[in-house]
C-alpha cells in the first residue's frame, strides 16, 4: 500500500491546475523554476516598496523553493506579456478535521500594471485552485490603512473578519 500526500502537501496536477486558472484568467500561471528570475525582480520591487531591507539570500531562497516541493505555490501574473505580479500561497492543514485552508503571504502587482484587475485576478486564481485542493478557507492580512487594497478584498467578496493578526519577530 502506498503513501498518499496529506492534502495540504499533494502537489498539483500541471495540466487541471493550468485548466482551473486559464478558466480564472489567460494572464495567471503557476510559477515553476523557470520563474524564479523573474519572481525575484518582482520580489525585489515589492521589498524596494514595503522594506527597509532586502534579503541578503532571496536569489538562493527563491532556488530551494523551487527545488522543495510543498505546501506553498506562487502564481504570476503577466500585463504585456511581462511578469507583472504574483502572489504566493501558503497551504495548510486545518487540524480538527483534516481540510485545507490556504494563507495568503504576499500579493504584489508593480505599480505601472496596478487598475488593470490583476490582483482580483490573482485572488481569483488562488480560489480556483483552492477548489482543486478541496481548501474550505483562504486568510490574508492586510493593513488597516492599506484601503485599497481592503476595497479590492471586498469587491471580489472576501469578509474582512473581526480578528487581529498578532506578530511575534524571532529576529532578535
Amino acid at each position: 500500500m502506498s503513501e498518499t500526500a496529506p492534502p495540504w502537501l499533494a502537489p498539483f496536477d500541471p495540466v487541471e491546475a493550468e485548466a482551473h486558472l486559464a478558466a480564472a484568467d489567460p494572464r495567471l500561471r503557476l510559477a515553476g523554476p523557470d520563474d524564479a528570475e523573474a519572481l525575484q525582480a518582482l520580489v525585489l520591487e515589492l521589498a524596494s516598496l514595503e522594506f527597509s531591507t532586502v534579503p541578503a539570500r532571496l536569489a538562493a531562497n527563491l532556488r530551494a523553493f523551487f527545488a522543495a516541493p510543498g505546501a506553498a505555490f506562487v502564481l504570476l501574473a503577466t500585463h504585456r506579456s511581462a511578469p507583472a505580479g504574483f502572489v504566493l500561497v501558503q497551504r495548510m492543514p486545518l487540524p480538527i478535521d483534516g481540510g485545507v485552508q490556504l494563507w495568503v503571504d504576499d500579493l504584489f502587482v508593480r505599480p505601472a500594471a496596478r487598475r488593470r484587475g490583476l490582483g482580483a485576478a490573482l485572488l481569483l486564481g488562488v480560489q480556483a485552485l483552492g477548489r482543486l485542493c478541496d481548501a474550505r478557507y483562504i486568510y490574508l492580512h492586510v493593513r488597516r490603512d492599506n484601503a485599497p487594497a481592503r476595497a479590492l478584498y471586498r469587491q471580489i467578496g472576501m469578509d474582512e473578519a473581526p480578528d487581529l493578526i498578532c506578530e511575534w519577530s524571532l529576529d532578535g
